[in-house]
């Protein structure tokens, strides 16, 4: 387990998304120890198909596609999208710049990602791309409202790497509707920034420098009344919205382990996936499916998909390192929504 760590230390230490951070930081060496517990080990994603994005409700199957970033040209991030039964596997960026935290569209037409410091639309029906450049910050984590009218990004400052804003955009014009900044000083906003069913709330991973530890956080659509949702465990990051926007699934760590957890969406009624999976300790960064019956999660360079018991665990893909980016995330995947009919 040490080596692990100390891999996943080194691999996070060389983002540029902390190290910045770290050299701007007061307590740089304190919270060392924080991330080691966060990153027990580099979790990834793994996705589907392009050229028919909802294929699979049309044969009655209430699955979606899978986004997610992997290896690419020369070994560097590209991303994908892959069938959940591992088939159909697509590059839809091939580009020489670093590609990652993809979110689709809810109508599952659209996927926004970061390309390099820009944010990109793909339509996956045309592949016609529109990048954003003049963003005046560093973005991570784009997330869509409900209607899918507006997106939401988180902007790091590019001076000081402890500031940050949420810009929301008009998601046709690119145009900005409003921005705030997201004013605290004790939390650093780190992991997945998701916007909440009803568009009223917004989940995440965020670093309490206070604590010196990760938690998930809930907060108003607009930057405030800010809440820690998981105050019974170590660590937590990487959340994501079930689909009715009740429940919250994320990455979570006792004193002794880390695994899957699910809990209501005020933090209580917590509990750990039992995942039929030899090494479930490794396994984090889970996403639900659209039907809301099965997760999907990284864990050993792999993608896998389980009911949402843990039970009937399946790879999807297998990943490769990535190389030549020090923004490159392995961790950060999406699982296209469809319309499920009642007989899927």
């Amino acid at each position: 387990m040490l080596a692990l760590i100390e891999k996943a230390m080194a691999e996070f230490r060389a983002s540029d998304y902390i190290s910045d951070y770290i050299n701007a930081s007061s307590f740089n060496k304190r919270c060392i120890s924080s991330l080691t517990m966060m990153l027990v080990i580099p979790f990834l994603a793994g996705c589907l198909d392009i050229r028919d994005p909802i294929s699979s409700e049309s044969k009655g199957i209430c699955s979606g596609k899978i986004a997610y970033v992997g290896d690419g040209v020369d070994g560097k991030s590209d991303l994908f999208i892959i069938n959940k039964d591992g088939s159909n596997k697509l590059n839809l960026t091939r580009s020489p710049d670093f590609s990652g935290h993809p979110s689709w569209s809810p109508d599952g037409e659209r996927l926004a990602l970061i390309e390099g410091k820009s944010l990109m639309l793909i339509d996956v029906r045309s592949m016609e791309k529109t990048r954003l450049d003049n963003l005046e910050g560093l973005p991570f984590y784009p997330s869509w409202s409900p209607d899918g009218k507006q997106i939401v990004v988180l902007l790091r400052n590019k001076f000081d790497a402890t500031q940050y804003q949420l810009k929301i955009l008009d998601s046709e014009t690119l145009q900005v509707d409003s921005l705030f900044d997201f004013l605290n000083d004790n939390l650093l906003p780190m992991y997945g920034f998701k916007s909440s069913p009803d568009n009223q709330e917004i989940v995440f991973g965020g670093l309490n420098v206070i604590e010196e530890r990760f938690h998930v956080y809930l907060m108003d659509i607009e930057g405030g009344n800010v809440k820690k949702l998981t105050d019974s465990l170590v660590a937590a990051t990487a959340p994501d919205w079930s689909p009715d926007g009740q429940q919250i699934i994320f990455w979570g760590g006792t004193e002794t382990r880390a695994g899957v957890y699910i809990m209501k969406k005020d933090g209580s009624s917590l509990k750990e996936v039992k995942l039929e999976f030899d090494k479930q300790e490794n396994a984090g960064y889970p996403v639900w499916s659209p039907d809301g019956q099965e997760i999907a999660f990284f864990a050993n360079n792999s993608f896998y998909r389980a009911n949402l018991d843990g039970s009937d665990v399946r790879r999807i893909v297998e990943i490769e390192d990535i190389i030549g980016h020090e923004r490159s995330d392995k961790r950060t995947f999406d699982w296209q929504p469809v319309k499920c009919s009642k007989n899927s």
